[in-house]
């Protein structure tokens, strides 16, 4: 973690590091993002009609994406802090 202390560049590398790697987070792929959308949009009647839809479409299946979630969550939470922490840094720094 960063310093209070720490040079604005040094905020600001770290910076784009995390959001790159908040780009890249699975969680933030088009793929789920897709998925979801699709499940979203369905109804709770409609199971195996979603379930043959993902799997048309290539996308992760709701077992997956239950397990993504569940493994994915915590990380995707711990960089979200980061940011906000080091973007906090960046407009105290000036």
């Amino acid at each position: 973690m960063v310093g209070e202390n720490a040079e604005p560049a040094s905020i600001r590398r770290q910076l784009e590091e995390v959001n790159r790697r908040l780009r890249d987070h699975p969680l933030n792929s088009e793929e789920f993002t897709r998925a979801r959308a699709l499940m979203k949009d369905t109804s709770v009647e409609d199971r195996t009609a979603v379930a043959a839809a993902l799997r048309e479409q290539g996308l992760p299946g709701v077992g997956t994406q239950m397990r993504m979630m569940l493994f994915g969550l915590t990380s995707l939470a711990r960089l979200n802090r980061k940011r906000l922490h080091l973007e906090n840094l960046l407009s105290q720094a000036g």
